[in-house]
């Protein structure tokens, strides 16, 4: 975190969320929710600083929203990432990007915080 505390005050706000979300996938492994969370907060705010500079998370036109929700479900977040599933899925985004946020949906659903794979959402 501290290095994207450092990447944030330089505004590489991507840089700084990508570190953010690596922190985060530290403290699961180290079984520490709370700081877990903290982190993914983080990295959401700093998403959403990158992309009020035009800076882009992802290339591929709604994987920085499916990334987000992802963060926001694992955060328990639910209601704001239900909003930004809906605003997402109108968009013209990929089938799988789709399929993604189909499967954060049904997770969300089950209020699941758990770490889950892209083949899980691909039904792989």
């Amino acid at each position: 975190m501290a290095q994207a505390y450092e990447e944030e005050k330089q505004q590489k706000f991507v840089d700084s969320a990508w570190r953010a979300i690596h922190a985060a996938w530290i403290c699961d492994d180290k079984n520490n929710l709370e700081s877990s969370v903290r982190c993914r907060k983080q990295a959401i705010t700093l998403i959403e600083k990158a992309n009020s500079q035009g800076q882009k998370i992802a290339d591929q036109a709604g994987a920085s929203e499916a990334i987000t929700i992802d963060l926001m479900r694992r955060s328990g977040m639910y209601r704001e990432a239900l909003e930004l599933s809906a605003a997402t899925k109108v968009l013209e985004i990929e089938e799988v990007i789709k399929q993604v946020i189909q499967y954060e949906e049904e997770l969300i659903a089950k209020e699941d915080i758990a770490s889950h794979t892209i083949s899980e959402a691909l039904g792989e």
